[in-house]
């Protein structure tokens, strides 16, 4: 028992004794937010690939990313530049195959979570039915129960409070706080339930996907009017993944979150067959995060790989961030401001500033000498504590047990 008290007495202390070295350190880990780029994407992952990527950083901390990948395929393919962004910010990116510019279409893709698998959904939609449920009650409850069938999901307009049950593919609600002048909806995609029964009021119609679509469009069109670049295609995409992944949708996710909503989206390319050697190149802008708690502030820049093939990479600086303050690859400095990383095949960030050692606001990262006093000292003064009132307890027993 006493090894194991002193062995937590020294854990402790050294825990706290550390705390203040961690916590001020300039690296990857002070940032919150983490914006990355992306490698080219191909979905047959054996496909031979090779990457060169420059970033070049301005004087504000500013960069953008001029990639170059050599493709070699004896097929046709279907390549993928992905890019975080949100419905209304696609970013303009001039893509080339073999020194021409290519067409590209926007494929939309799920909602950003670091490291998830890519998937992409065209905007094209064939003229699909469906049925489109209009409930109205003069109760403040409701029920509603019904069954879908194969290959089909759903868009619902229920109220906040509600309860709900499923089995398979039977779906039960109760809708609670109803109002009786608001209509409550469900929009069944690719023709009709198997099944639907309700004690409030049903009127039925057949709809068309897009006709759906475009009738509740100028709500979503009103809500965004400060941008320019409100249009159906991501509500088109939403509609492919649903049926894809058998999804359904909460009204207002689907009319709203679906442009607000930060995503991993792409321009997709097709390379035909008539050359084994393909040259594909683009420039992007890059975000940057900036983490102003140190003095001078740090940047973080990240790509994430997306294949199983290398990429080498160039850092151009400048005078005003001329450092490097770490990086998860081995990096070569090449001249004052050029750094180069060979034959990188995991995710890649690298952290830039204008000095060597950037300070923490919250302390000097150099000199903590009396921070580390004071709570090695906190640290012993509640391991003795805790010591105390394990012997006392002990000695308690013994005592009580004579």
């Amino acid at each position: 028992m006493q090894t194991k008290l002193k062995l937590s007495a020294i854990l402790l202390t050294l825990f706290f004794a550390l705390m203040p070295l961690t916590a001020i350190t300039a690296n990857a880990m002070t940032f919150d937010l983490h914006i990355p780029s992306y490698g080219l994407y191909c979905e047959n992952q054996n496909t031979d690939i090779q990457g060169k990527v420059n970033y070049v950083i301005d004087e504000n901390g500013k960069a953008v990313q001029y990639s170059e990948y050599t493709v070699k395929a004896n097929d046709d393919l279907t390549l993928y530049v992905p890019f975080l962004s949100k419905a209304y910010e696609l970013p303009e990116v001039n893509i080339t195959v073999n020194g021409k510019t290519v067409n590209s279409e926007v494929y939309y893709g799920e909602k950003y979570f670091h490291n998830d698998k890519l998937c992409f959904y065209s905007c094209d939609i064939a003229d699909i039915a469906g049925t489109l449920y209009t409930l109205t009650t003069s109760s403040e409850s409701f029920t509603i129960d019904f069954s879908t069938l194969e290959n089909q999901s759903f868009i619902y307009r229920f109220t906040n409070s509600l309860t709900s049950k499923r089995g398979n593919s039977n779906y039960s609600y109760t809708l609670n706080n109803a109002l009786p002048e608001v209509p409550y909806e469900i929009f069944v995609i690719n023709g009709d339930f198997a099944k639907f029964e309700s004690s409030a009021e049903i009127a039925k119609e057949t709809l068309t996907v897009n006709e759906y679509i475009n009738r509740h469009f100028d709500d979503t069109q009103t809500y965004y009017s400060n941008f320019d670049n409100i249009t159906p295609d991501v509500l088109y995409a939403q509609i492919n993944r649903a049926l894809e992944n058998n999804y359904n949708y909460n009204y207002f996710d689907f009319f709203f979150d679906s442009y607000s909503n930060l995503c991993v989206n792409a321009y997709k390319i097709n390379l035909q067959t008539g050359a084994e050697i393909y040259t594909v190149t683009y420039t992007m802008p890059v975000d940057v995060q900036k983490n102003a708690t140190f003095k001078p502030e740090i940047y973080l820049t990240e790509q994430i790989a997306t294949g199983n093939y290398t990429i080498d990479y160039t850092i151009q600086l400048n005078s005003e961030l001329p450092f490097i303050i770490e990086s998860n690859a081995e990096l070569k400095k090449q001249s004052d401001y050029i750094y180069t990383a060979q034959n990188v095949s995991e995710d890649f960030y690298f952290v830039f500033s204008s000095s060597k050692q950037p300070e923490s606001i919250y302390g000097d990262n150099t000199n903590n000498t009396l921070k580390i006093v004071l709570y090695v000292v906190s640290g012993v003064a509640i391991c003795a504590l805790i010591t105390l009132g394990v012997y006392m307890i002990l000695h308690y027993k013994k005592t009580k047990k004579r």
